[in-house]
């Protein structure tokens, strides 16, 4: 195996292990397979917006939170809520942000963090 293929084969490891816990996703394995050169530079750049920068990683899981609140992805807001929780945000700042969400975004949008709060409060 190459330099490059165990490069992107940690990288995709580490993605994994954040966002599914185990299993490798479909979209991922194809793009592995098709276009392994996309696949390593988008996970390069997602670390980068992840784990580097000015902001602390708290803000950066809330931010992230709520993006992934406004795309309706419930399993993402769970992953971020668990993120910020564990850099040190506090449960109500991330009701918070679900009540900024009910503002500009509707109630949905909010309640999505909500009950994805609720989840990971039941998982620990």
């Amino acid at each position: 195996m190459t330099k490059k293929a165990e490069d992107l084969n940690s990288l995709i490891k580490r993605f994994v292990k954040e966002i599914y816990a185990s299993e490798t996703p479909a979209s991922i394995r194809i793009l592995k397979e098709h276009n392994p050169e996309f696949l390593k530079k988008w996970l390069e750049l997602r670390n980068i917006a992840r784990y580097k920068g000015s902001l602390p990683l708290k803000t950066r899981h809330l931010i992230w939170l709520t993006a992934q609140a406004l795309r309706m992805n419930r399993r993402a807001c769970v992953v971020h809520i668990k993120g910020a929780l564990e850099a040190g945000a506090s449960r109500d700042e991330i009701v918070e942000t679900s009540l900024i969400l009910y503002v500009t975004a509707g109630g949905t949008i909010g309640d999505l963090v909500l009950d994805a709060l609720k989840e990971v409060k039941a998982q620990s």
